[in-house]
């Protein structure tokens, strides 16, 4: 969610200026304009934010008298070897098309660009694995532990202290014997707010703020965050924004 969130936060910072196309004299072209702000308009500009993004994006156009196109499928195009091929494991222009005989296909994006979001996998990855941790340790110790004792030899006790746990809810519970030694190595003691976890989760988070938005202030606050360092974030991003139009 928080991935999904920044990313549309770049192109939305794109999506949103009022564009216009104006021509050598430097006076706007309106039908231009107009294609920009339309639909496909925005959704093609979307997909050239999308190339910084993911790499590298594609687009076919189709002839006629409406501005339509087709997003190629990203693991079809072989930038490396300019090539789009028909089978996404496809290596070779027997298996596809050169892009330069195409001439209302646009790739866009660098050959060797592999894309934010190759930063981003390894936070997502252990952000995902951290939220599987965390789900169980509120499963686990979100209440609290019942533990009862019975004599080993007393079976009558025992088969009443197993009818007492089942009827009296569903929350963990244990039958120790008197004779055995029990410890709950829980980790509680260090950790016994989850703050671990989430703090955990803040730093991925944090990671790939810095990859998509080069900054973390305009998306979430730090304790020692004021408004000069928010200021400043904020700048570090209309950099990027002013990069993006152009």
């Amino acid at each position: 969610g928080f991935l999904t969130g920044i990313i549309g936060k770049r192109i939305n910072s794109v999506l949103n200026k009022k564009l216009k196309f104006l021509d050598k004299s430097g006076k706007e072209v309106e039908e231009v304009t107009k294609l920009i702000r339309s639909n496909a308009g925005r959704e093609l500009i979307t997909k050239i934010i999308e190339s910084v993004i993911w790499g590298i994006s594609g687009v076919e156009f189709k002839v006629g008298k409406e501005f339509e196109f087709e997003e190629v499928p990203r693991k079809h195009i072989k930038p490396e070897k300019g090539i789009i091929t028909k089978s996404q494991y496809g290596l070779s222009a027997e298996n596809g098309f050169k892009i330069d005989d195409l001439p209302f296909v646009w790739i866009i994006g660098k050959k060797n660009d592999l894309g934010l979001l190759l930063a981003c996998s390894l936070y997502a990855i252990y952000k995902r694995g951290n939220f599987g941790d965390w789900a169980q340790y509120v499963e686990i110790f979100g209440q609290p532990v019942r533990i009862m004792e019975y004599d080993a030899y007393d079976t009558k006790t025992k088969e009443e202290l197993r009818g007492i746990l089942e009827k009296s809810g569903n929350s963990l519970a244990m039958m120790i014997p008197k004779q055995a030694t029990f410890q709950m190595l829980d980790g509680k003691q260090s950790n016994g707010d989850g703050k671990l976890q989430d703090s955990f989760k803040k730093a991925c988070n944090e990671e790939m703020a810095i990859a998509i938005l080069g900054n973390t202030e305009t998306t979430s606050s730090s304790t020692s965050s004021g408004y000069a360092q928010s200021k400043e974030h904020g700048e570090q991003q209309d950099e990027i924004t002013a990069s993006d139009l152009i």
